[in-house]
C-alpha cells in the first residue's frame, strides 16, 4: 500500500516502469486481493497522474470515495452487467484448495 487516508481507503500509485515486470504485476494483484479480503475500499493510480501529466483530482476523488463508502447500501451494489463466471458461495468451498 501507498497511502493509508483515515485508517480506511487505500491508495496505490503505480509507475509504469517499476511496475511493468511479471513479478510486480502479480505482486500488485496480490496487495489487491489482500485490500479487499480486508474489506477496504481502495483507488489505484497511475503515477502519472499525480504528477502533472494527467489532471486527476485526488482530493475530490479521495473525499467523494470515503462518503460513498460510508454510506453504502450494500443492498444497492449492482453489478457491472459483465459476467464472466457466477460462482455461489457454497461452490467455493467445494473448489480444490489453490484454485
Amino acid at each position: 500500500m501507498d497511502l493509508e487516508v483515515e485508517g480506511l481507503l487505500i491508495l496505490q500509485v503505480d509507475g509504469f516502469e517499476p511496475h511493468s515486470g511479471r513479478k510486480a504485476f502479480v505482486r500488485d494483484r496480490a496487495k489487491s486481493r489482500a485490500v479487499i479480503k480486508a474489506g477496504r475500499p481502495q483507488l489505484t493510480y497511475a503515477a502519472s497522474e499525480l504528477l502533472g501529466y494527467y489532471s486527476a483530482d485526488v482530493v475530490g476523488e479521495v473525499r467523494d470515495a470515503l462518503d460513498q463508502w460510508r454510506a453504502r447500501d450494500l443492498a444497492a451494489v449492482r453489478p457491472s452487467g459483465r459476467r464472466i463466471l457466477h460462482i455461489q458461495r457454497d461452490e467455493v468451498s467445494n473448489l480444490p484448495r489453490g484454485t
